[in-house]
């Protein structure tokens, strides 16, 4: 999956064009009403995320719910830091990457001028291409930025790029698909390891893959730290046979190969000595949320000294 994001009139359809024939991708865009915009909301982002195909190039996703509501101020609530990166980690585990297509106000204007339609005034694009470069900034996923003003050489290059990348995600994306973790399944450094896999929520397909409870309060916690990028987050207990949960979990983790492994709770750490495998002891998000909620912050900060100190070993 890929996602190309960016203000109309940036090159997002040439763009597109060319990486669907390179890489046999169909094309996606949500054909929105007035009716169906109102119902764009942060569920309804992880239920796509969950449940769209691999092979599709989407044409937007969900950085215009940050970008839209804050231009049109049409009602809808923009999606947060947290709910991004939630949303996020779940496209990750898919192997899904991000284009931001940017361009000048000249640029965007000749398009609208080739397509015969009527441009939004210069305050309006700058307004859009503001927003989208803040959520952009934000964004947790692999992510290459494109400018159409750019030599040929140079898009060549990006190009070029984006399809060798592309394919790496689509291979770790497939080997990964059984175990049901999300985030960085390609570069993480830190692996949080929960404890059972919680089915609830008619949309949760992913270990910590929702947004209340304790999965909320991890992405929160995450959002606190230096780097929320460098975490795949998954479960020790994905079944009732706990010689099988050691073996996936042993599997999983050669995968993944990261250099930090932190158990969220004892029953994570009790699988991880079965496994034989180091790892690092916080307690699960749940216990904090319930008796110590005031101190996420103080939570994030020991997942990320953890992080930072056994990186410091490495």
């Amino acid at each position: 999956m890929i996602i190309v994001e960016g203000a109309n009139g940036t090159g997002k359809s040439t763009l597109s064009k060319i990486l669907m024939k390179e890489l046999g991708l169909r094309y996606h865009k949500e054909q929105l009403t007035r009716e169906s915009v109102k119902k764009l909301t942060f569920e309804k982002y992880v239920h796509d995320a969950n449940l769209l195909d691999q092979d599709l190039l989407l044409d937007r996703f969900h950085l215009g719910q940050y970008v839209y509501p804050k231009v049109y101020k049409d009602g809808r609530e923009p999606l947060s830091a947290v709910e991004q990166q939630t949303v996020e980690r779940i496209l990750m585990n898919r192997g899904a990457i991000l284009i931001y297509c940017d361009a000048s106000y000249d640029f965007i204007k000749r398009t609208y001028d080739t397509r015969g339609e009527t441009m939004q005034t210069l305050k309006e694009v700058d307004k859009e291409c503001k927003y989208f470069n803040e959520t952009y900034s934000r964004s947790i996923m692999t992510k290459f930025y494109f400018c159409p003003e750019w030599s040929k050489k140079k898009q060549e290059e990006i190009i070029q790029n984006i399809i060798e990348i592309y394919k790496i995600h689509q291979l770790y994306a497939e080997k990964l698909k059984q175990f049901k973790g999300c985030g960085d399944i390609f570069n993480a450094p830190v692996a949080l390891i929960g404890e059972q896999f919680n089915c609830k929520g008619p949309y949760h397909k992913h270990a910590f893959g929702w947004h209340s409870g304790s999965s909320k309060f991890l992405h929160q916690t995450l959002a606190f730290t230096s780097n929320p990028k460098h975490y795949y987050l998954t479960n020790a207990i994905k079944t009732n046979d706990e010689n099988k949960n050691v073996e996936l979990l042993i599997k999983e983790l050669s995968i993944i190969q990261p250099k930090i492994i932190i158990a969220l709770g004892r029953k994570a750490s009790y699988i991880l000595k079965l496994a034989d495998i180091s790892h690092e002891y916080v307690p699960h998000p749940q216990f904090i949320k319930r008796f110590k909620y005031s101190q996420i912050e103080i939570y994030a900060e020991i997942i990320d000294r953890l992080s930072k100190l056994k990186e410091d070993e490495c």
